[in-house]
């Protein structure tokens, strides 16, 4: 049996790889999933602005929920600091709130003037957003798992395993040789 002196040492090695493992999860889990874009609404507002309050109230808490919304994260900016961001606007000064602009590498892409209604946003929302060239999703790991064993006859269950076929149905011996280019066990 180890001493304490050394079981203490191996106790203090073990805590500080745990905690450094914990710290890289920590650090990985901060990473978005999502893919990298460069758009983005902003939406123009200013204080006590009444079409703001409904429109916070209304689409706010769903909208980085909605494709929409991960497509175009929202950034909500005051009128008075809209200058600091130093976009390009195109559709000229911004004077009605809520104005959302939809911008792209800080190019204004288009924008919508005022909110009558959760209709109308989402409406011209998706006029803007189609302005907008098409992302590139990466493939899920679902869809790279649906694929449909070569050698399965119409009795036979397959799963996927990453990099292998795995039989759960049938009473044969199973071997690698079934698979195309594959060596028997």
């Amino acid at each position: 049996m180890a001493e304490p002196c050394e079981q203490n040492r191996m106790a203090k090695q073990y805590l500080r790889w745990l905690l450094a493992r914990i710290v890289l999860l920590l650090c990985l889990a901060c990473v978005p999933a999502t893919t990298a874009t460069a758009a983005e609404l902003i939406m123009v507002e200013t204080r006590g602005c009444a079409w703001c309050i409904i429109w916070h109230r209304e689409i706010g808490p769903a909208y980085p929920r909605t494709a929409e919304g991960r497509r175009a994260p929202l950034r909500t900016v005051d009128l008075s600091r809209l200058d600091e961001l130093q976009l390009e606007l195109t559709g000229g000064r911004v004077s009605v709130t809520p104005t959302f602009i939809l911008v792209e590498d800080r190019r204004e892409v288009g924008r919508i003037v005022g909110y009558p209604g959760a209709e109308f946003f989402w409406h011209h929302l998706g006029e803007q957003l189609a302005k907008l060239p098409p992302l590139i999703e990466p493939p899920t790991r679902a869809s790279c798992c649906d694929a449909v064993a070569p050698f399965a006859s119409q009795n036979d269950a397959y799963s996927v395993w990453p990099g292998r076929w795995i039989r759960s149905i049938g009473a044969q011996r199973w071997s690698r040789s079934h698979i195309p280019g594959g060596q028997s066990t």
